[in-house]
């Protein structure tokens, strides 16, 4: 698993583009390169090596859940 501001130690990933709730980008005319393509832009953008904050305290409660069960807050606007 990369160790990336965006991606927590359970595997979720917060990103805009795979959330259809609260803030979320996802639209079924994304296509799978699109996708691809925003995660890639992602992990290859990051100029850190650093778990997002809170991970411990988020995994502990996303224990077993989905990432669809997660209202995410999107704040990184240059991802």
């Amino acid at each position: 698993m990369p160790v990336h501001p965006h991606i927590y130690s359970n595997g979720h990933i917060c990103l805009s583009v795979l959330s259809s709730g609260h803030g979320g980008d996802y639209s079924p005319a994304l296509t799978a390169a699109s996708l691809a393509l925003s995660i890639r832009s992602m992990l290859a953008s990051c100029t850190s090596k650093e778990r997002p904050p809170g991970d411990r305290e988020y995994c502990s409660r996303a224990t077993g859940r989905s990432p669809k069960e997660t209202r995410w807050e999107f704040h990184d606007d240059k991802v």
